[in-house]
């Protein structure tokens, strides 16, 4: 069984206040779960920007599949809303870490675009 949770918090640094928002940060795409964390605009663009694939039925090659088919939307998806950046010649995504979540199988996309999974099916 795998359990998601998140905070509903979004805060100021330079005023140090702290808000409470309706906003999700954990939510579904399809067969996707899908958390993300410090940008409430990352999470809207995941949400309501990418055209998140149908995942193929064998996910042996999960890492490839994430990288062939899924990197790339994310990537436009961002770049298109204007939240990518360009830090020394190279796009990031500007923005923290997204987790999501296929078939059991909890996967990372950092700044860098890379793919990352876990070792093994989570329970």
């Amino acid at each position: 069984r795998l359990v998601f949770a998140a905070d509903s918090a979004a805060s100021n640094l330079k005023t140090g206040e702290i808000y409470n928002l309706d906003n999700e940060k954990i939510f579904s795409c399809g067969p996707w779960l899908i958390g993300h964390t410090t940008s409430y605009r990352l999470g809207q663009i995941l949400r309501y920007r990418v055209p998140w694939p149908t995942p193929p039925a064998d996910l042996a090659d999960l890492e490839g599949f994430i990288v062939s088919d899924v990197v790339e939307p994310v990537r436009k998806a961002l770049r298109g809303a204007g939240a990518s950046k360009r830090i020394q010649d190279a796009e990031n995504g500007g923005v923290q870490p997204c987790l999501r979540v296929l078939s059991g199988r909890l996967g990372v996309e950092l700044r860098e675009y890379r793919a990352g999974q876990t070792a093994k099916r989570l329970r």
